[in-house]
């Protein structure tokens, strides 16, 4: 699994409510893009969310894109400069 590599960034992710449920205890960070695919965005904070264990799993088992068909989360990724490229149906950072 990838890890926040600055820990400043990693600890303020830890302290924001999850963003899907709300549950303040037990947050973590999660890079929307992964690491693997994208290691120059393991830092930018528009890639990364704080989310609970059971949304961070979640995260993992569903691609992007379920996961934002399901939780209606289209406004929050244009907020962060995401864009939705239809014929590869994924997300890109602009």
């Amino acid at each position: 699994m990838s890890r926040i590599r600055n820990k400043e960034i990693a600890k303020k992710f830890r302290e924001i409510p999850c963003l899907l449920c709300g549950k303040t205890r037990g947050t973590v960070g999660h890079h929307l893009l992964t690491v693997g695919a994208h290691p120059e965005l393991v830092n930018d904070e528009r890639n990364i969310v704080g989310v609970c264990m059971k949304h961070h799993l979640e995260f993992h088992a569903l691609e992007l894109h379920r996961m934002v068909i399901k939780y209606r989360l289209e406004k929050f990724m244009l907020l962060r400069d995401f864009i939705f490229i239809e014929y590869s149906n994924r997300w890109v950072l602009k």
